[in-house]
């Protein structure tokens, strides 16, 4: 009976432990241990990108990362020798999840418990002490005590490296032709498997953006395009040139300085070098051949920097592994749908021209082309922008090569830039958010218009775009015997105040609140009607007595300079066209002048005036009763209002503008000394919230 008990235990007791113990976790996570040391792989390295010994069991590492562990398998492994793999956890979505902290506790007290049995000089005892045992090609306390102190989390990317084989079929043909004109090694090719999993439009969390994941800083200084209508980095053609212009400039600034370390080294030696620059920088890796020379693996080694860390030392390797796994896709994935290969033809546009003329006048759709152009932004193809002059317009292959359409489309007569485009350039104490609130536009959209990166850093004398355009009068239509007519009411939304209604249209917050007898606490409601102080009558005028004009603004000019000269209200220009309560305008800007019918020239009397010796511009200025500061400006004095004997000065007033716009209230002279850039506004922007350094005059109202 007894024999019995021994054979029943001995066949069925490790099943039902391994019952036990795969019940102690959900079933979406299974521990693996023994099975998951890593293989060894014959590597058919090339002449140009060597696989030094020393290196070999990291590419493993990356080899079976690449074909073996999916997205959904979290693998614990050394930080330092990532081929040292202790065990995988299956049903993990990420690394920081629960399960997987557990398992690193655990992990790390085996490791620990370990170096106590050897530091007592005590074999390994148990299975799972014998199995990290294995992993060791030295064994001793000391190394396995800093082992359990240096566990790394690293997902799987089985499919995600499938799938890029795929897109790899793709672009394969375009890189390689490109590399081969650049001069450069042809093995580069398989780069961008690491960067993007060969993805076109593939964005890092640090801004890295494109097939080749170039930085925007990085993008600017390799001569590509990176404004509000273009990204380059996300066209595959134009990010691969860009690569390949670094990949020169990183050779004739690391081969030099190899050489002049070790006279005989060879190119293959400092190729690793180069490759590993594109993701650490040129200058990271001078700094590591001059501290240890030009030996790469004892760089990996013995190198120290605080941004030399897993992902450098590991580029040069996963390269060499999607190098490998490409060049040998049966050996480790099932046959993948390779996409079909990139076949386009090439239009240099000749003037700056928008999408919408394209789709017509080549009678294709959106989505006929967006695909082939990736580089084009949001405010291209919402029309915002023309697309500039230039650009390398990619179409769907066809056998007549568009000769006839693209022939049309040179003889049409240029497009004009729209008349909502504006260009601020950047003063001292803006911030980007703060130009946003001034143009009433969101600061995200300005950031992303102009490419700014997560901490929308600006400086001084930058241009930004401004995006989108600029908003109509926000006026109430309805019907009043057939007919639409603007009464220049203002219909009240959920989250507005009395006093924010009237910043938004210019106006005295208190005129507002008694125009439309609020009382003392300001209370509206949503959906009640609200009189704009000032813009009802103007509007009324408008439509019954006069016309409107336009008036593109110049350099030095100022709200009421412009209202003075066609002799309007200042408070009517501001809020007709929406400038907001510092009345900024943009050189440039397009304003509608209401109230005024006929040329400026109607309204303006220009007469010329020698200076004199002993003149000064404001005695000047007073004798002909125009603002000092107007006729500096029209004559650009500068800001002393330096004269010469002998100098001609155009003297700029305006006929009867006493008779229209009366006294000049304060308000009024703040904004004639308001030039056409923001104020310095103390602004900041941070976890969403905002905080503003009010200035001596202002109250919460402004």
């Amino acid at each position: 009976m007894l024999s019995i008990y021994k054979f029943l235990g001995r066949r069925f007791l490790p099943g039902l432990l391994l019952i036990s113990l795969l019940l102690m976790f959900p079933a979406s996570v299974r521990i693996a241990h023994a099975e998951q040391i890593v293989a060894k792989h014959h590597l058919d390295c090339s002449t140009e990108f060597p696989c030094p010994k020393a290196l070999k069991r990291r590419v493993d590492f990356w080899v079976e990362v690449f074909s073996r562990w999916d997205k959904n398998t979290a693998i614990l492994h050394d930080n330092d020798e990532p081929w040292r793999v202790y065990q995988t956890i299956d049903g993990i979505n990420a690394c920081t999840e629960k399960g997987v902290r557990r398992e690193r506790k655990r992990l790390q007290a085996n490791l620990n418990a370990l170096a106590d049995q050897l530091k007592k000089d005590q074999p390994p005892s148990g299975r799972i002490q014998g199995h990290l045992a294995k992993q060791f090609d030295r064994l001793n306390s000391r190394i396995v005590y800093r082992a359990a102190k240096n566990i790394r989390c690293q997902l799987g990317v089985q499919d995600q490296f499938s799938g890029a084989l795929g897109r790899f079929e793709r672009y394969k043909g375009l890189v390689s032709g490109i590399i081969e004109d650049a001069g450069m090694p042809a093995d580069l090719l398989y780069l961008p498997f690491v960067e993007s999993s060969y993805r076109a439009n593939a964005y890092s969390k640090v801004g890295a953006a494109g097939m080749w994941q170039i930085m925007p800083n990085t993008a600017r200084s390799l001569g590509m395009e990176l404004n509000a209508v273009l990204d380059e980095r996300l066209d595959p053609e134009a990010a691969t040139h860009g690569a390949m212009r670094y990949f020169k400039n990183a050779q004739k600034k690391l081969i030099p300085l190899a050489k002049e370390a070790r006279p005989g080294i060879s190119q293959a030696e400092i190729n690793p070098f180069i490759v590993t620059s594109y993701n650490y920088g040129i200058n990271g890796m001078r700094r590591a051949i001059k501290q240890i020379g030009p030996d790469f693996p004892r760089v990996l080694d013995e190198y120290k920097s605080a941004a030399f860390q897993v992902a450098v030392k590991n580029f040069y390797a996963s390269f060499l592994a999607a190098r490998h796994l490409a060049r040998n896709p049966d050996a480790y994935f099932a046959k993948t749908t390779a996409d079909s290969s990139l076949r386009y033809q090439t239009f240099v546009l000749p003037v700056p021209t928008s999408v919408e003329r394209i789709k017509y006048q080549f009678a294709l759709r959106e989505s006929d082309i967006k695909p082939l152009n990736p580089a084009l932004t949001r405010f291209a193809w919402n029309n915002w922008r023309l697309i500039p002059a230039g650009y390398r317009l990619h179409l769907p292959y066809r056998n007549h090569r568009w000769v006839a359409e693209i022939d049309k489309l040179k003889g049409l007569a240029p497009e004009p830039e729209s008349k909502y485009k504006q260009v601020y350039r950047v003063r001292k104490g803006d911030s980007a958010c703060a130009i946003a609130n001034a143009f009433k536009v969101k600061c995200k959209e300005l950031i992303a218009a102009n490419q700014l990166g997560k901490r929308a850093v600006i400086r001084v004398g930058q241009k930004l775009d401004i995006p989108g355009r600029v908003p109509k009068p926000a006026v109430q239509t309805v019907a009043k015997k057939d007919k639409l007519i603007q009464t220049g009411a203002y219909i009240v939304k959920s989250g507005d105040t009395a006093c924010g209604i009237a910043t938004r249209y210019a106006v005295p917050c208190r005129e507002l609140i008694r125009l439309n007898q609020l009382g003392r606490k300001a209370k509206i409601g949503v959906g009640q009607s609200l009189q704009i102080p000032g813009l009802s009558d103007t509007i009324a005028r408008a439509g019954t007595q006069t016309k409107s004009l336009s008036y593109t603004v110049k350099r030095g000019d100022t709200v009421c300079e412009i209202a003075r000269r066609y002799a309007v209200a200042c408070a009517t220009l501001t809020t007709r066209n929406q400038l907001g309560s510092k009345g900024v305008i943009q050189i440039g800007q397009v304003l509608t002048i209401y109230g005024r019918s006929g040329k400026a020239s109607d309204n303006v009397s220009v007469s010329e005036y020698t200076v004199r010796s002993g003149d000064t511009a404001c005695e000047i200025a007073e004798r002909f009763d125009v603002p000092c500061a107007s006729l500096i400006r029209t004559n650009r004095l500068g800001k002393r209002g330096q004269l010469a004997v002998g100098q001609k000065l155009k003297i700029t007033s305006v006929v009867g503008l006493k008779a229209v716009n009366g006294d000049v209230s304060e308000q009024q002279k703040a904004w004639l000394n308001t030039v056409d850039t923001l104020p310095d506004m103390a602004l900041g922007v941070t976890d969403g919230s905002v905080s503003l350094k009010a200035l001596p005059d202002e109250t919460l109202a402004h």
